[in-house]
């Protein structure tokens, strides 16, 4: 099962599965998918998935967009040095201090 973050032609972020040339377009809402980290951290991705299908609406693949399959959760990226992220070392190391001094 490929689950995928699209774009619709109106401008809706979805999830979606992907099955060939068609993107199913799962139901969004409280009845539906909010998110894709919301399914994936459902105690059973694969069953969350499998109930939502039946009330998707296919659409062609070349109809919607494919996004970065990131949702709200934090990005932290290697080499770069926030202010949280400074605190954070200092407190997981000994000597944190000193790599900022």
């Amino acid at each position: 099962m490929k689950l995928a973050k699209v774009c619709t032609t109106e401008g809706a972020v979805r999830v979606a599965v992907i099955e060939g040339e068609e993107a199913k377009l799962l139901p969004s809402g409280e009845d539906g998918a909010a998110s894709l980290t919301q399914i994936l951290h459902s105690e059973n991705p694969r069953v969350e998935v499998e109930k939502l299908l039946p009330k998707s609406v296919t659409v062609a693949l070349d109809d919607v967009r494919l996004l970065a399959p990131v949702d709200r959760q934090e990005v932290w990226a290697a080499g770069v040095t926030y202010k949280r992220s400074q605190v954070a070392r200092m407190e997981e190391s000994e000597s944190g201090a000193s790599h900022y001094d």
